[in-house]
């Protein structure tokens, strides 16, 4: 005989019954490793994921750099900064020397050009310039250029 509670089941009671069913199978099947997905929501939060990584990583290396980029545009304003030190403390000897010179209120001539020479190649050095070509045109004044320094001297 059948037991009194399958006969007093109603066609409702009858679909809680199969869902409870479908709900257990469900739980032992995904125990198993069996996934149901018909969405493919996981699919989606993976590709979200890995967007999410890409993006990061991107951020990461704007970050990255960002500071190398600070700590260059340091390095070079140190540079820039020795640089400007150096021509103003040759440009003050090359002054100093030119206003003591006994020969400072005479036409130029050999040592007063030798001088003259020796500050420029000082600056062209600290400006990595090619001093070796004779000027262009002539100085200020119409005045020929000066001659450029005799390798040998």
């Amino acid at each position: 005989m059948r037991a009194a509670w399958l006969r007093a089941l109603t066609p409702l009671g009858w679909v809680g019954v199969a869902g409870a069913a479908i709900l257990v199978t469900g739980a032992l099947a995904g125990g198993l490793g069996f996934r149901w997905d018909p969405f493919d929501r996981a699919e989606r939060r993976r590709e979200a994921a890995v967007a999410r990584a890409a993006r990061a990583e991107g951020a990461e290396r704007a970050r990255s750099q960002e500071v190398e980029g600070g700590r260059e545009l340091l390095r070079r304003r140190e540079a820039q900064h020795q640089t400007r030190a150096r021509a103003i403390e040759l440009t003050v000897a090359a002054v100093t020397l030119a206003e003591e010179a006994t020969d400072a209120e005479i036409p130029l001539d050999t040592p007063r050009a030798t001088r003259l020479r020796a500050h420029d190649d000082g600056l062209c050095r600290l400006a990595v310039l090619d001093c070796t070509r004779p000027a262009a045109r002539p100085s200020g004044g119409g005045d020929p250029p000066l001659p450029t320094a005799d390798p040998a001297a």
